[in-house]
Order: structure tokens, then sequence, then C-alpha cells
């Protein structure tokens, strides 16, 4: 059996699943722009494709700041009759303080496994561009 891979890691403003069983993601970006900090992140969603992942199993995503730390878990996520190996996953991520500018990481964890994981840089920004 082949190793599970993530085929798409993405933070968004908004993710569902349509009538049709279709992810559905709006407001897609790689980067946090604030103002000033501390200030508390508004709410997202993660979405992750997994692919050659096993029939069942559970997923847990987080986010760490720079030092490693752990600010958000999104706790274990079961899931069963994973069809074609084929895994779309998704969760809201609540709002954390941040206090720095400073890198953090989204990581996708399976099974105990750490598959893969997405850097979130945070940057003060005035009028849209980067201070």
């Amino acid at each position: 059996m082949s190793e599970p891979v993530i085929k798409a890691l993405l933070l968004c403003d908004y993710a569902f699943r349509d009538e049709n069983r279709k992810a559905c993601l709006t407001g897609i970006f790689a980067k946090f722009g604030l103002p000033s900090v501390p200030t508390k992140l508004p709410d997202k969603f993660v979405y992750a494709r997994i692919v050659d992942a096993p029939p069942a199993g559970q997923v847990i995503f987080t986010i760490e700041n720079a030092a490693g730390v752990c600010v958000w878990s999104s706790g274990p996520q079961i899931y069963e009759g994973c069809r074609d190996g084929v895994l779309d996953s998704m969760t809201v991520v609540p709002g954390f303080m941040v206090f720095k500018p400073e890198i953090y990481r989204l990581a996708v964890v399976m099974n105990g496994d750490r598959l893969g994981e997405l850097a979130l840089p945070v940057d003060l920004v005035t009028d849209g561009v980067p201070k």
C-alpha cells in the first residue's frame, strides 16, 4: 500500500460541501497581512486533499508558531469509508492571538504521521503594503 500524500493544503475564508459533496472554497490565501500586533486573527477554514489514504483513520490539523509551539489543534477527526484512497478533509480554524510577525506552520497529521505542512507568514501591512 502506498503512503498517504497531500495533494492540496489550503487556508481560506470559508469552506463547505455542496449538495453533490463537492468541496467549495472561497477566499484562498497564502499569508496574513495585519495592520498591527498583537491582534486576534479571524476564524478561517483549512482544507486538505490526501491521496492514497487508508480506508479509515484520523486526521489532525495543527498550527505552530516559529518556535514550534502549537497555537491550535483541530483534535482528531475520525473518518471511515474513504473512497478510492482520496480524502477531502476540512475544518474551521478559530481565530488565535498573534503577538508578532512571524511564520506559522499549518501541519497535517494522519494516523500519527506528519504528512506535510504549509508556511503561513504573518506580516505587518499599511494599506495593503508591507511595512
